[in-house]
């Protein structure tokens, strides 16, 4: 929500990367631990996402198609919403053990 503010400014660009990068790497890295998990679902909705993502950066990026850039947004947005919130209250700490393993070496 930080980027949000740089909308209406001249580093609306900038905070663009900025923030899409975090973004990419903040899903790639939920993307490796939910691979790592039994939640079937959950990994085909994370592929989605970070499919999503990178469809809608190459679009803003190389300036094509630009008129299905806004519906683009819009399902990413929704994409990585349905997968936070799913995440957060269908997904046990049990579905994860082989992760906690894996951590705590």
């Amino acid at each position: 929500m930080f980027f949000a503010a740089f909308t209406a400014t001249p580093w609306h660009d900038q905070a663009v990367t900025l923030s899409g990068t975090l973004l990419m790497l903040t899903l790639f890295y939920l993307t490796v631990f939910v691979f790592r998990s039994r939640l079937h679902w959950f990994k085909i909705l994370c592929v989605l996402c970070l499919a999503g993502l990178y469809l809608g950066s190459y679009v803003y990026y190389a300036r094509t198609l630009l008129e299905w850039l806004p519906i683009l947004q819009k399902v990413s947005l929704l994409l990585n919403v349905l997968l936070i919130i799913g995440l957060e209250y269908w997904a046990e700490a049990g579905d994860f053990g082989q992760v906690r393993a894996i951590l705590e070496g």
